[in-house]
């Protein structure tokens, strides 16, 4: 397999608690030509002096610090730095399964015209379901190749289901951002983000492998949510 350079893009701010987990998601990935951007938003516990210490044992892993601007904010830095034909976001309170790169990679050789691959969240919705690291068919979607009008007849028909509105689950080919970045100072940036990346969209494909798992931050939020 022909190695293609992947950037990922971790933007960082207070989570000493969980960002460990997350680097050595990243680091330990079977397929190993990465380039890991870490953006430090003004972290003001230890995340930032983390992201250091990673970056001093694997000189894959470049680190940025910046004040505090928000996540959109750090994302653009990451993009702005970023040397990787492909590249992927992943929230640092979040893991993603080992072969997670490895399977985008293949992927993309299989089918060079796509210009997104997305895969599927493990969270309180697909818990149920299946497990981290499992496959979840999605008959008719999965593994398929969708023009652009597949695809919007999919984001409008199963949204909830079959796309998830956010940066990360995904792998984009560089060229396809191109001079692209996330609007900073709004809510919903990140959706506002892919809209404008769908608008230009080619081809896209769902990948059944479960692969990123939501963090805990995010799982908490989820289980207080249900129980209330």
């Amino acid at each position: 397999m022909q190695q293609h350079l992947v950037s990922i893009i971790i933007p960082v701010y207070n989570v000493e608690d969980y960002l460990r987990e997350c680097i050595d998601s990243v680091i330990k990935q079977t397929y190993s030509h990465l380039e890991i951007i870490l953006v430090d938003d003004g972290s003001t516990d230890d995340s930032g002096a983390i992201c250091d210490e990673y970056a001093s044992k694997d000189s894959r892993i470049h680190v940025i610090h910046q004040e505090n601007k928000g996540v959109s904010a750090a994302r653009n830095q990451g993009l702005n730095i970023a040397t990787g034909e492909f590249i992927s976001f992943i929230d640092s309170d979040d893991i993603i399964d080992l072969q997670t790169i490895a399977g985008y990679i293949e992927l993309f050789a299989m089918h060079p015209e796509l210009d997104i691959i997305e895969s599927v969240i493990y969270d309180w919705l697909t818990k149920p379901l299946c497990k981290f690291g499992d496959n979840l068919e999605e008959p008719g979607i999965s593994g398929r190749v969708l023009n652009a009008k597949e695809f919007w007849l999919l984001l409008a028909v199963e949204f909830s289901v079959s796309t998830y509105p956010g940066p990360a689950n995904k792998c984009y080919r560089r060229s396809f951002i191109g001079d692209l970045r996330f609007p900073e100072g709004y809510v919903f940036e990140d959706l506002a983000f892919l809209l404008c990346l769908y608008g230009k969209l080619r081809y896209y494909m769902k990948w059944s492998k479960v692969t990123y798992f939501i963090g805990k931050i995010d799982r908490d939020l989820s289980q207080n949510a249900i129980q209330i």
